[in-house]
């Protein structure tokens, strides 16, 4: 939750960057800010993946790994497809664009405040190590 709201932050500052709410003198400012902003952020949402992906695994326990990240990887698939149908969507234009980023990001926390995790699967996981040693 930390990274998305932290990436969520950062793109906020690009949005607002993008519709003019802070201004540059020189372009290379500009340019540098963008790049950094997208950098860190980018990062911060990447980063982010595989321990959603992992709280997803915890949380379908014992429903298999290949199923769950199955699933994932469908409706991420199809959360795609309808995003990007939406450039052929006529006199849509592009300026809800710069809010996408952020919204994005603090949408998903409240789906992760509201999961109860118990840990089931790392419970088995640790089980199995300690009657090995």
């Amino acid at each position: 939750m930390v990274l998305l709201s932290v990436a969520g932050i950062i793109f906020t500052f690009l949005a607002l960057i993008s519709i003019g709410v802070f201004k540059f003198k020189h372009l290379v400012n500009l340019e540098i800010s963008v790049f950094l902003l997208l950098l860190a952020g980018s990062s911060l949402v990447v980063a982010s993946m595989p321990l959603s992906m992992e709280l997803a695994m915890e949380v379908c326990y014992p429903a298999a790994e290949c199923v769950v990240g199955g699933w994932i990887s469908i409706w991420f698939n199809i959360s795609s497809v309808v995003f990007l149908s939406l450039f052929n969507i006529p006199g849509l234009g592009t300026s809800w664009l710069d809010y996408v980023l952020p919204i994005s990001c603090f949408l998903a926390l409240p789906f992760f405040a509201l999961i109860r995790v118990d840990y089931k699967r790392t419970a088995v996981d640790n089980m199995g190590y300690q009657q090995v040693q």
